[in-house]
């Protein structure tokens, strides 16, 4: 047994110095081997269902990597850290959930819930608060990129009068697709039980927010219906700034093309938000629903890698047994590499050091795969 093992992979001058492992027809068979242990571990993760993705692990993780990336963006433009607050984290648990289970996406409920009652039924009683929303299948920092990109959505974050802040995130469907509700709920208390007063300018049964896809972008349509007597108002689709032209006596349209096609743009969902400029200089803003919203579908890639997170989070055990096999073959490859190049296997059979090389580098790409 012993002198087979040496035979096998040892060279020497009883094998001629051509171990016999890495005869070109057995190599062709472990490479072939290890090719379809990689396909079995890559169809395990494609065929890894979202709700798996969207555990409950998954989501309390996401939400404390939303609370890290938002203090990280106040603390790099100046601002102090937020500090988390059960109560508001209560009340974006609440609007998480109430997206998730009535399907909608909109800081108006189906049955008329707004912000403020959500925070009223937590028991925060605050000077200033605000909330953003976003629904998708990306990560924290894709999501606060995309809050931070949206002027209204980064003035939540970045407001030097906010200390507080609660995230919710929940699993639903929007469209008869699974995506993740995402709730931040931003704010300081009052000093006594009165919440601060908002002002509604938006007829919201009457406004919406539409789009289409177009060659290398998505066009947007807006129409606005104003409860007041505004001078100027500005929309806010994403990154891009939208003038709305006035078009009766109450009514403001605007359009625009952004250059992102819908499958980038909607990666996180935002809602559209409207700012009215009034006599004396002051300024409101609210936001708009989408007349259609767009779930993209995830490319192959972007279902690739998180389901193999997902994977790996639950069954860790599968992971670690495929990458020790892909390991040690690599190491055990790369070793006895080394010990042809240092042998007279090297002027004897170069073609076999080529082909152990090949072996060795296919092992490095299945195993970074």
């Amino acid at each position: 047994m012993k002198q087979l093992i040496i035979d096998t992979f040892i060279p020497h001058a009883g094998n001629d110095y051509h171990p016999h492992w890495c005869r070109q027809r057995r190599m062709r068979r472990y490479t072939a081997a290890f090719v379809v242990m990689k396909l079995v571990v890559v169809t395990a993760i494609l065929a890894t269902p979202a709700s798996l993705f969207m555990s409950e692990q998954s989501l309390v993780a996401l939400e404390d990597a939303l609370i890290n990336h938002t203090n990280a963006q106040r603390v790099s433009h100046g601002q102090l850290a937020l500090y988390p607050d059960i109560q508001l984290e209560r009340s974006a648990v609440a609007r998480a959930i109430d997206l998730g289970t009535s399907g909608y996406f909109s800081h108006v409920g189906p049955n008329g819930q707004e912000f403020e009652d959500f925070l009223q039924r937590s028991g925060y009683h605050y000077a200033a608060a605000g909330e953003n929303l976003a629904m998708g299948f990306t990560d924290a920092e894709a999501i606060v990129e995309a809050w931070m990109a949206s002027p209204s959505h980064r003035a939540n974050i970045l407001a030097a009068d906010y200390a507080d802040i609660g995230i919710g995130a929940t699993r639903g469907t929007f469209g008869g697709q699974p995506v993740v509700y995402i709730a931040q709920h931003v704010g300081s208390r009052a000093t006594d039980v009165q919440a601060a007063a908002s002002v509604r300018f938006v007829e919201q049964d009457r406004s919406s927010v539409d789009w289409s896809a177009t060659d290398g972008g998505t066009a947007i349509s807006i129409v606005v219906e104003s409860a007041l007597d505004v001078e100027t108002l500005t929309a806010q689709v994403y990154s891009a700034t939208i003038p709305l032209t006035k078009r009766g006596s109450t009514t403001f349209v605007g359009s625009a093309v952004l250059p992102q096609e819908p499958d980038a743009l909607f990666t996180v969902q935002l809602l559209p938000t409207v700012t009215a400029r009034v006599a004396g200089g002051f300024e409101y803003t609210e936001t708009v629903d989408w007349k259609r919203v767009y779930v993209p579908r995830m490319s192959l890639r972007e279902r690739f890698t998180q389901r193999k997170v997902a994977l790996l989070e639950s069954a860790p055990s599968f992971f670690l047994i495929a990458r020790t096999l892909f390991g040690a073959a690599l190491t055990v490859s790369v070793c006895l590499l080394i010990v042809g190049m240092v042998t007279e296997t090297r002027k004897r059979h170069p073609k076999m050091l080529g082909r152990m090389a090949t072996f060795a580098f296919v092992l490095a790409l299945l195993f970074i795969l």
